[in-house]
């Protein structure tokens, strides 16, 4: 982040409107913002927090106390800052939360906090006015711009304050600080969360597997404990005494059911004999039942052959009861057929005499029949008359009209007929045009398959060649290098064993007898050093000499891993551009011939849509048919009009000339029909009635007179067949043996003779049985005793019980031994996998205890990756310390004592060469202190950059310190500008914040903060 302008109003000890041009000061690399004590220097840095983050550079300020108290209270404090990162401009302006008098009216009023962020790139910086600010990023929301300021530079206000101003008093308490303290503060710095949520992740999933294992390990000793188990041994020592449990019940059930058999054998076959002697009991008793029924059974005999006999009768008594009836039917349908017979005689003779009086009067008729038919002629002529003359009119006007339909039809298929050979020859055109186009495009895609083979292959070769380049500067820079830091290196052991030398005579002369040693501490010095302090400026040689070294060996560092980078590249880009097969044509034949294709394709003009102009040809083949079938339907039609004309003028004509003038009205000829039509209907009405009822009438006389025939006829016949049954009647009843009354009573038995019948031969048929079954059974029993069933079936009931029994035992034995079995294989399995899973995590659960500080520096992983992080940033102090202090001090880290168990922190020490050992940074004088701390935030701000490709460090602000500094020092101050005149050749820029004389004299360039009894001012420095 570089600063270009900030403008402050009414912001702290600045009352009125005040504008900082950074871009003079920037250019000059490294500058000042001096001033008294409170004047406001450092209020300069806390409204660019302030502006950036809404917050002030103290963490304990809040922001609403920012405003001045000098500044008009209609003057609103406000902050503008226009900064770059990279070679993007921006521009942010900011409010507080303030107070400010009502525009209206008395009283105040509270503005909320507001916050805009704008994009200026492009933009001059003199041409950012309120008017125009640039392109708006963020606005209004302050969390929102708050969010949008962290992501353009990288960090936070925490880390802003820490690594853009570094505030000399913090980073003095940073020096002195334990591991704790330090490694919160560079975990804000630093992001290594990565290994801290590693570090946790490999502990969780550790102590997952762990669980797992030892819950699985105490679920499978659960499960032997509940079936009676201390271990798997004895789990293997309980199936044997199961085995061999089992082998004996099994035997046991095998002997109770061969017992079991030999029971029932007996059983069986004394209730066979039992049933053999209840068959013979049941066989008695049912023969002495059915003897009983036995003088039953015979007066069932004598009804059945009665009830048969009456049954041969009841035909002919049928027959003769169905005469009877029919004689007495015919009786009565003669008598009423005569008297319907004399009455249709008479009611006949009525209706002749009525009909002859109506034909007498069939002249009159003739004559009304025949002046309808003439009216009716008359009345047609007249409407076909009156039709004609309006058909005439039609077809007259009708005429014009078909003639001029016909012509237009004409004309469209004329015109459609044109328009369709014009489409058919541009269709046949556009095919051949798109035959040869897709001709064309398939020469086109196999030329871009090789152009593209042919460019892989010359980009493959050319970055062949390239990485062969490289690898040879790589190779010849890395001898060079080579042998400078050889050469480097003995240059610096030489300087370092004569300034070994020097320090140990040095030392040695100022021993005294009974003093401690400055080295040791020893207050005997048995051999000291001897020898002549000859050589001046051991100590700058041996620390340029050092300096050199290092340089050099990093050089070389570098260069190596150059030269491996390079001969990697080479590899990997001659392995690829064998991989590719070499073309036939070169790359710029191919393009060219590609150009030409692609110009013939051009020429060939526009895609055509083939299957919409094939639709419109579709379309005008269609619509010319229809229009040849509009002109000839038309062109019928206007012939039919014209012969339509015609006619109906000649109709007209003759229509009129065969009708009497008195019935040319309609009105009159339609009174006449209508008159002669009811005189008609009359007439025809009265004869068709007369008519019908004469024949109606002598119809009826004629079928009553049958009628009385068939029946006298019928009666006759009826009186016969009655006398033939009665005599067949009473021959039957002589012929079967019965007299009329036996019959009648016997008639009603006829019904069960078949039931009957039944009922008798199945008594006959189960005595003869029953005879036959008693013989049988009393043979079969013969001589033998019945035996007693219930002694045997207590002792198969016994058997049985004692069967189940052994049964029930086997099954329990064989299901334990089985769930032993079971429970035998799932623990065998259960720990063959528990031990492969130990296995399987052992070097996770070990990874887990390093990371998590069980290791013998107990550093977990987040604190040994800030140490990493922590010595980059003491090497990069050490860079600058050394300078400063003319290589007598460098940081080194410091091992801490915890519980009696020591492990590597982030403590420091003061290595000094002067005494050549480290000591605490509590030690040193306030000016040490101050360089120290400043080498430090320096190497801090280094680091933090680097590491973070996001974060830029453009310009440095180092807040007060330096009157801690002897300025009668020789050099000391000299020392410490000339390492931050170094930072600036580094193409960073230095802001000092100060109120020491002599670095205002040194460092001319800036800006000073005067203050008076209306607030404080910025005045612009330049070289003096």
């Amino acid at each position: 982040m570089r600063p270009i302008r900030l403008t402050l109003q009414a912001f702290g000890p600045f009352a009125a409107r005040e504008v900082i041009d950074f871009r003079q000061a920037i250019a000059s690399g490294l500058f000042g913002i001096y001033g008294q004590t409170g004047a406001g220097k450092s209020t300069v840095f806390c409204a660019m927090t302030f502006a950036l983050f809404g917050e002030a550079a103290k963490v304990e300020q809040e922001a609403a106390s920012l405003r001045s108290d000098h500044a008009d209270p209609a003057l609103p404090t406000e902050v503008e800052f226009i900064f770059e990162i990279g070679n993007k401009r921006y521009v942010i302006r900011r409010r507080p939360e303030q107070v400010r008098p009502k525009l209206r009216g008395s009283g105040e009023t509270k503005d909320a906090h507001e916050a805009w962020l704008f994009d200026a790139t492009g933009l001059p910086v003199d041409q950012i006015t309120e008017d125009h600010w640039g392109k708006i990023i963020a606005e209004k929301k302050t969390g929102a711009v708050r969010d949008a300021i962290v992501d353009l530079l990288g960090y936070g206000p925490e880390q802003f304050r820490q690594i853009v101003l570094l505030p000399q008093g913090r980073f003095e308490t940073f020096l002195a600080a334990k591991t704790d303290a330090r490694l919160g503060i560079l975990r804000e710095l630093f992001d290594v969360s990565i290994y801290r949520r590693l570090a946790a992740k490999m502990k969780e999933d550790a102590a997952e597997a762990e669980r797992q294992v030892r819950q699985e390990r105490e679920v499978c000793t659960a499960r032997l404990k509940v079936d009676g188990f201390e271990s798997p041994d004895a789990l293997v020592e309980g199936i044997a005494t199961m085995q061999l449990t089992h082998t004996g019940d099994m035997q046991r059930e095998t002997d109770a059911s061969k017992q079991l058999g030999d029971e029932r054998t007996k059983l069986d076959a004394s209730r066979q004999l039992d049933a053999l002697f209840q068959a013979a009991e049941k066989a008695d008793v049912e023969l002495a039942g059915l003897l009983q029924r036995e003088q039953a059974m015979a007066a069932l005999s004598q009804r059945i052959e009665y009830a048969r006999r009456a049954q041969l009768v009841t035909d002919v008594e049928n027959h003769f009861c169905e005469a009877e009836t029919e004689l007495a039917d015919a009786v009565k349908k003669r008598d009423a057929a005569s008297g319907k017979s004399v009455d249709a005689a008479e009611i006949a003779q009525r209706a002749a005499v009525a009909l002859e009086n109506e034909r007498s009067r069939s002249d009159e008729t003739t004559a009304l029949r025949q002046t309808g038919e003439a009216l009716g002629r008359y009345r047609g002529m007249l409407t076909e008359a009156t039709g004609l003359e309006i058909a005439a009119r039609a077809a007259s006007a009708a005429l014009p009209k078909a003639k001029e339909a016909y012509n237009v039809a004409a004309r469209r298929c004329i015109r459609l007929g044109e328009t369709k050979s014009s489409e058919s020859t541009k269709l046949t055109l556009a095919r051949g045009k798109e035959t040869e186009r897709r001709r064309l495009l398939a020469e086109g895609a196999i030329l871009d398959a090789a152009q593209k083979l042919a460019k892989d292959f010359e980009d493959a070769e050319k970055m062949q060649e390239s990485a062969r380049s490289a690898t040879t500067r790589a190779r010849t820079i890395h001898a060079e290098c080579a042998q400078k830091a050889s050469a480097a290196r003995a240059r610096f052991d030489q300087t370092e064993a004569n300034l070994a030398t020097a320090q140990a005579l040095h030392l040695a002369a100022k021993l005294l007898p009974g003093d401690a040693c400055p080295v040791c501490g020893s207050h005997e010095h048995p051999a000291p050093a001897t020898g002549q302090i000859e050589h001046v400026g051991l100590d700058k040689e041996f620390r340029d000499a050092k300096l050199l070294w290092e340089t050099a060996q990093k050089a070389e560092q570098e260069s190596g891993r150059s030269l491996a980078s390079a001969e990697a590249t080479q590899k990997e880009r001659e392995d690829r551009l064998s991989e590719l097969k070499k073309p036939d044509r070169s790359l710029a034949d191919l393009r060219a011939d590609k150009t030409a294709l692609t110009q013939k394709i051009e020429e060939l003009g526009p895609e055509i849509d083939f299957p919409a102009a094939e639709a419109r040809l579709t379309a005008l083949d269609g619509d010319m048919a229809g229009a040849e079938q509009t002109r000839e339907q038309l062109r019928l039609e206007l012939e039919a009009a014209d012969r339509t004309d015609a006619i109906a003028q000649s109709k007209l004509e003759q229509a009129l000339v065969a009708i009497p003038e008195a019935y040319r009205q309609p009105t009159t000829l339609d009174c006449a029909i209508a008159e002669n039509r009811r005189a008609q209907e009359a007439r025809k009405s009265a004869l068709e009635g007369a008519e019908k009822s004469a024949n109606n009438t002598r119809d009826a006389a004629l079928g009553a007179a049958k009628d009385a025939e068939a029946a006298n006829a019928t009666l006759t016949e009826a009186t016969l067949r009655h006398d033939r049954a009665r005599t067949a009647f009473e021959r039957r009843l002589t012929e079967t043996g019965l007299s009329q009354a036996v019959y009648l009573s016997y008639k009603p038995l006829i019904a069960t003779i078949d039931s009957d019948a039944r009922t008798f031969d199945d008594y006959s048929q189960r005595t003869i049985l029953a005879r036959g079954h008693q013989r049988t059974t009393k043979e079969a029993i013969a001589d033998a005793i019945r035996p007693a069933l219930q002694p045997l079936e207590e002792a198969v009931q016994q058997a049985d019980t004692a069967l189940r029994n052994a049964t029930n035992a086997r099954a329990q034995t064989e299901a334990r031994l089985k769930q032993l079995r079971d429970l035998q294989q799932d623990i065998t399995d259960t720990l063959s996998r528990l031990d492969q899973i130990e296995a399987d995590t052992a070097a996770l659960r070990q990874l887990a205890a390093l990371f998590n500080a069980e290791n013998t520096q107990r550093l977990d992983l987040e604190t040994f990756a800030i140490g990493a992080m922590f010595d980059q940033v003491l090497k990069a102090a050490n860079q600058r310390l050394g300078p400063m202090t003319g290589g007598r001090y460098s940081l080194e880290r410091e091992i801490e004592a915890s519980s009696g168990r020591s492990r590597r922190g982030l403590g420091i020490k003061v290595s000094d060469v002067y005494t050549g050992k480290a000591r605490s940074p509590a030690t040193l004088s306030g000016g040490e202190t101050f360089i120290a701390a400043l080498a430090l935030a320096l190497g801090l701000s280094d680091v933090v950059e680097s590491v973070s490709g996001k974060i830029r460090l453009d310009t440095i602000f180092i807040d007060e310190g330096f009157g801690s500094l002897d300025t009668d020092d020789s050099g000391t101050l000299d020392q410490v500008l000339q390492v931050l005149t170094n930072l600036v050749s580094q193409q960073r820029s230095v802001g000092l914040i100060s109120h020491v004389p002599f670095v205002q004299e040194v460092i001319p360039n800036g800006f000073y903060v005067r203050k008076d009894m209306q607030g404080s001012h910025v005045e612009a420095r330049g070289t003096i």
